[in-house]
Formats: structure tokens, sequence, C-alpha cells
């Protein structure tokens, strides 16, 4: 309520000033003064109108038909009541209406499409946060259930093992226990692709770390993880986006970039958690990349920088054809 009030009160104080400014260039610019004295007050109704909505723009019109009457129209300093004088009058304030409400409408469908947009980017938000919560439910419930019950498991068969004498049982439980493990080891995996853990027990920094480590291991990528400066935890909410992020530029990496190394890089101050991610790929045009990603109606680099800048941080992009790529992320630090 105090911040409709205040841009109320900043609308009004800007149909006051354009009015004014509009006044004075009409005085002091003599073609202006004799040929087209409501030039200048027609913008400035349309410049109320746009910052204070109608209201404004009306006030406007009033004071600017008063102004004109008073001051621009000879005999100058005096109030002209004759015909003359009137039906310019009359025809100023029915032009001026219409000026203050087309612009003002226009305003409002503005607003309107804002306050859309940004119930879509909440939407997106909330969608990537909610589906971070689910992957984070089903791998604790692989965790617990699945993974601790395969190891119990191959626990049991070994020890089976070792109390059967026969060569050929013993055998067939060694393979039985040796797929138990391999079942143990992918459960394991998988349950670190889904969420891994140690985002939520240890930060960004170690998790970035073990996913450029699980980079290296399943694609051969070289990906260092240079982390600078970590005395700060930036929030849960931050450390997912970010982290998704990461993943999400890593694995365009491996896919498209034909990159030999990338580099991750975390840098904090007082204020902000900066995350780079370079690569010596073939790159490409910064720009066509970041409208290709829009027009194809994938998520990619669009997605990215929509979750980014929901949470008012920042998203820039750096690329030369054969030159590799940068994505710089920056994140205020809450707190």
């Amino acid at each position: 309520m105090r911040n409709e009030k205040l841009r109320a009160l900043q609308g009004y104080a800007i149909c006051m000033a354009s009015t004014l400014i509009a006044l004075a260039l009409s005085m002091a610019i003599p073609h202006v003064r004799e040929h087209e004295p409501f030039a200048l007050f027609f913008a400035a109704v349309a410049i109320s109108a746009a910052y204070g909505g109608r209201g404004a723009g009306l006030l406007c019109c009033v004071l600017s038909t008063l102004l004109t009457d008073y001051f621009v129209i000879e005999p100058a300093f005096t109030w002209s009541l004759g015909v003359e004088n009137v039906v310019p009058l009359l025809a100023c304030v029915v032009v001026a209406t219409v000026v203050s409400t087309l612009t003002a409408s226009l305003k409002k469908a503005n607003d309107r499409q804002l306050e859309y947009e940004e119930r879509l980017r909440s939407m997106a938000s909330e969608a990537s946060l909610a589906e971070e919560r689910e992957r984070r439910r089903i791998a604790t419930g692989l965790h617990d259930r699945l993974g601790q019950n395969l190891a119990l498991s191959k626990m049991k068969v070994e020890s089976l093992r070792d109390e059967i004498g026969n060569a050929g049982a013993a055998s067939e439980l060694d393979r039985i226990s040796s797929l138990l493990k391999q079942l143990v080891n992918e459960v394991r995996s998988f349950t670190f692709e889904l969420s891994p853990p140690i985002l939520y027990e240890f930060g960004l920094g170690p998790a970035i770390e073990w996913l450029a480590n699980s980079m290296h291991e399943r694609y051969g990528l070289a990906c260092v993880c240079q982390n600078q400066n970590e005395t700060q935890r930036a929030g849960q909410e931050t450390d997912v986006v970010l982290f998704q992020a990461v993943r999400e530029l890593l694995t365009n990496v491996v896919k498209h970039a034909h990159a030999t190394k990338a580099t991750v890089t975390l840098i904090r101050d007082e204020k902000a958690l900066r995350v780079q991610v370079e690569d010596d790929g073939v790159g490409c045009d910064g720009l066509a990349a970041t409208e290709a990603s829009v027009n194809k109606n994938c998520f990619g680099l669009f997605n990215i920088r929509e979750r980014i800048q929901f949470l008012g941080g920042t998203f820039a992009f750096e690329s030369l054809p054969r030159q590799g790529t940068r994505v710089t992320l920056e994140m205020p630090l809450r707190g």
C-alpha cells in the first residue's frame, strides 16, 4: 500500500514537472508559441499518463489547457473567452484526454505483461526447485531402501559362501556377490546423479568438485574446479540453482563444444558469489546462441538465465568461433 501511494505521488510530481517544462519551452520558442501552442503540452500529457496513470494524465490535461489559455494564447496573461479561442481550447481538451486515456491503457497493458512474465519466471523457478526436491526424495529412497537392502544381501551371500564347502556352489555365490556389488555401485552412482547428497551436506564448492570428477570419469573431459574464498554459504536455494546450471553447462560442453578441457571457478566476496564455466572448445556467436535457445523453445541457456535472474542474479555469455566459451553466473549472498 505504501509503495502504491509513493508511486502515485511520483506520478503527480512528474505531471507537474512535465507541465511546467512544456510551458517554459512554449514561452521560450516563438515558433511553437505562435503556430503549435499545444504540441509540447500533448507530450507532457503523454508522459504524465505513462508514469502516473490516467489520473495524472487528466490533471496534466486540465493544467495544460489553463496554462495555454493564460500564458501562450494571445493576448498573453489574460483569460481568453472568445469563440475563436474557446474552440481550440476545447479541441485541446478532447485530444489531450484521448492521449491520456490511450497512454494510460498502454501503460496498464505493459504492466500486466510484465506481471505475467514475472509470474512465469516464478512458476519456472518453483518448478525447477520442485524438480530438485523430487530428485532428492527419489535419491533418498533409493539409498535408504534399495541400496541398503542390496548391500545387506551382498553381506549375507558372502557369509553364506564361507559356510559352504562345495566349490561349485561357492563359485556361483561369488558371481552373485559380484553382481550385487555392481548393483550397489550403480544405485549409489544413480543416487548421486539424481541429487548428490554432498550438495546438501557440504555446499556448492564440494558438490561442483564432485561433478568435475564425475565428468572426467564418465566422458573423459578434463574438468578443473577452482574454489576461491569458500568462507560463506550462499543458501540452499542458491546452491541448488547454481549446481543445476553448472551441470547443464558442463553437459553442453560435452555434447556440443568438442572441448578438451573445462574450468569451473567459484569466487566469493562479501556481497556476491560468482561462478564461471569456461571451455577451450569450438565456441560460437554468443548472441546467436542465446537467441537460438529461445527461438527453438528449448531450455538450455535461456532456462539458466531465467532461473538466475529470477533469484536476483546476473547471467553473462561470452563466446567467439574457435576461441571457446565462458559463462558467468553471479548471485547475491543473503544474510
